[in-house]
């Protein structure tokens, strides 16, 4: 990390919102960075969950998508973020992605 928080989240509600989660490496060491700070809850909300790639032992409380490792159609574009550098965003183009309202992970 470049950079810390502005604020304290001791206490609060946080929600961890991650593009994809993918090996869950650097999501285990936010969410051990984020539990020392104390908050009242942590949650993670991921846009695209990648559960066979998984290494760490992590999972989302929210996912949008979960994209299977064989799959056959991709699709991405790229953003510019505030510092002028780009992110791509990749995801499966087929059933398995199909378009479903944000899900918890525990099925509701």
């Amino acid at each position: 990390m470049t950079r810390d928080l502005d604020s304290s989240i001791e206490g609060k509600a946080v929600i961890l919102v991650e593009d994809i989660l993918d090996t869950g490496m650097t999501l285990q060491y936010l969410l051990k960075l984020f539990q020392q700070r104390k908050p009242k809850h942590l949650r993670v909300a991921v846009l695209l969950d990648k559960p066979d790639r998984r290494i760490a032992p992590v999972r989302a409380d929210y996912v949008g998508f979960s994209i299977p490792t064989n799959s056959s159609s991709v699709t991405g574009w790229t953003t510019p973020n505030a510092t002028g550098t780009c992110h791509t965003l990749a995801f499966s183009h087929s059933e398995a992605a199909s378009r479903k309202k944000l899900r918890r992970n525990d099925g509701s």
